[in-house]
């Protein structure tokens, strides 16, 4: 094996030389323009002369077969390891600026095995199969790794990439292809692949000619480079991207080349093989995919039935919920309506007991009332709205002129002056005491406010008995008046009825008369005088008798 390897070394190293002989022959041969594969500060497209870089590369060439035999030397030492390490996952957030293979590169030390990425995700992901360079920002990855190396996440080297690796193109939120773009992509042959790449590459050393400079090798700046300067868009790039577990490289010539793992270029038979193979497995992709397209289809149907169900099951909720919203309204207006009810039949129930016992307040102290006008003796006047004319009457009917001094009904006349005379005041003065008196027996009034203010059912009933003593005084004096005037008309009376005998007895001497006989005429108008006379005193008597008619009626004498 080792010899093996030093044999294949010093066959590059051979080729290599005389690839420079055979460059120093074409046009540009002086400036041949060597990209240097790894990222680093210096320029890209640095020109470097043929020689220089003949004895670089020697001295690279020398490094490498001193590696290579210490390699084999640590390997012959080194105890046979186990064929496959115990795996364990590490979750990685896709950040701006993230790929696959870099991704692959800083967490499983191999760019090349991005593949075991896209199947630890191809279940979260499913694009991820077909489209491997599309990676959005903010996805949660699944990472393989070696428990060994586990613990945290190698650095990323400094050197940068190796230039026979292409890394996948960056996309993040911003300057990313959506998926619908992506699948818009043409779906190229490798063949096809391989020669847009090469127009892009052969364009842009066209460009760089005037430059001396040419792309020398494919890596992450001068993808970048095609890209930026538009020889080709990101999302030819995606579409040219290789074939899983391949990468391009370009030889001496500026030629792109398919190489395997082993590094080995591929022959045109072998990528038509690739392509049938590759393109059958796209059509079996398509049929699961398209399987899977339509069990999603299926599911989205199910889940859009089922959010019909549940849209008609939540309307047929809200329609029981207004149904019971609407119920429930209902019952309460009821509620209230029949609490209302009972309310104001219970309020006016209250006012028809309370209406009832102030009735009956007011008809005991009625009854009360009356009793105590029966043992006075006196009518009840209270409501009488004649009886102030009565009074007047009475006082004209046993008055004796106008020099004849003041009746017995003075004083009642003249009430004003003499409050304690006014027959109808008083009784009113006593029916409010007696409603009053009634109504703080029933209510238990026996305080004053601040032990002196107001009145409570003792000072009531003493007021009471003031007021019957007035009005029984006061009534003991009308009564003589009234006794009087009853006196007076009984004489008037007698009077008229004397007159009224002394009339028809004159009348019926008339009628024995001749009385348009002249001889007769003496006796005839003495005794029509007569009859005159005695007419206007029963007049006379008649309309002083109008004035105790009056006093009749108020008083019922």
């Amino acid at each position: 094996m080792k010899s093996h390897r030093l044999f294949m070394v010093l066959m590059a190293l051979m080729i290599a030389c005389l690839t420079n002989l055979t460059a120093s022959t074409l046009p540009f041969e002086e400036d041949t323009v060597v990209v240097k594969p790894q990222a680093s500060s210096e320029d890209p497209f640095q020109i470097e002369t043929t020689i220089p870089a003949v004895v670089k590369e020697v001295e690279e060439i020398n490094e490498e077969i001193k590696k290579l035999s210490e390699d084999d030397e640590e390997k012959a030492e080194a105890p046979e390891e186990a064929s496959e390490s115990p795996k364990k996952i590490v979750k990685h957030k896709v950040q701006s600026g993230d790929s696959l293979w870099a991704i692959a590169q800083r967490l499983l030390g191999d760019g090349n095995r991005y593949r075991e990425l896209i199947e630890a995700n191809k279940d979260k992901y499913p694009s991820l199969e077909k489209n491997p360079d599309l990676i959005l920002t903010g996805w949660e990855l699944d990472v393989p790794v070696d428990e060994a190396t586990a613990a945290e996440e190698p650095a990323a080297s400094e050197e940068g990439e190796d230039e026979e690796s292409v890394p996948a193109v960056e996309v993040d939120d911003d300057s990313g292809s959506s998926a619908p773009e992506v699948n818009k992509l043409p779906n190229w042959s490798i063949k096809e692949k391989i020669a847009n790449l090469q127009s892009a590459v052969d364009s842009a050393n066209r460009k760089l000619l005037s430059q001396n400079k040419r792309i020398a090798a494919l890596n992450s700046q001068t993808i970048r480079f095609l890209i930026d300067n538009g020889f080709m868009t990101e999302e030819e790039w995606m579409a040219m991207n290789p074939p899983a577990g391949y990468t391009y490289r370009l030889d001496r010539l500026g030629k792109v080349e398919l190489v395997d793992s082993k590094n080995e270029p591929l022959t045109n038979e072998d990528i038509a093989k690739l392509d049938s193979k590759q393109a059958k497995a796209s059509e079996e992709a398509k049929k699961s995919e398209d399987k899977k397209t339509d069990k999603k289809q299926e599911k989205k149907q199910d889940k859009e039935k089922d959010k019909k169900q549940d849209k008609k099951d939540e309307t047929a909720k809200d329609e029981d919920k207004k149904l019971n919203n609407v119920k429930e309204k209902e019952e309460e207006q009821e509620k209230k309506s029949s609490d209302k009810k009972e309310d104001k039949a219970k309020e006016d129930k209250a006012k028809e007991d309370k209406a009832k016992e102030e009735q009956e307040a007011k008809k005991a102290a009625e009854t009360r009332y009356g009793k105590m006008l029966a043992e006075i003796g006196v009518p009840d006047v209270s409501d009488n709205k004649n009886y102030y004319k009565a009074m007047s009457n009475g006082s004209k009917f046993l008055s004796k002129g106008l020099f004849g001094g003041t009746t017995p009904f003075f004083k009642f006349v003249n009430s004003m002056d003499y409050p304690n005379y006014n027959i109808k005041d008083l009784q009113n003065q006593l029916k409010t005491l007696q409603n009053k008196y009634e109504k703080q027996v029933r209510e238990g009034k026996t305080d004053k406010l601040l032990g002196f203010i107001g009145s409570n059912i003792e000072s009531t009933g003493k007021q009471i008995a003031q007021v019957k003593e007035k009005l029984a005084k006061a009534w003991k004096e009308l009564k003589k008046a009234l006794d009087a005037s009853k006196e007076k008309a009984n004489e008037l009376n007698s009077e008229i009825k004397q007159e009224k005998a002394k009339i028809a007895t004159l009348k019926k001497e008339l009628d024995k008369m001749d009385i348009y006989d002249s001889a007769n005429a003496k006796q005839v108008q003495a005794k029509m005088k007569a009859i005159k006379t005695s007419e206007e005193s029963i007049k006379d008597a008649e309309d002083k008798l109008d004035n105790y008619k009056e006093l009749t009626k108020v008083f019922k004498i």
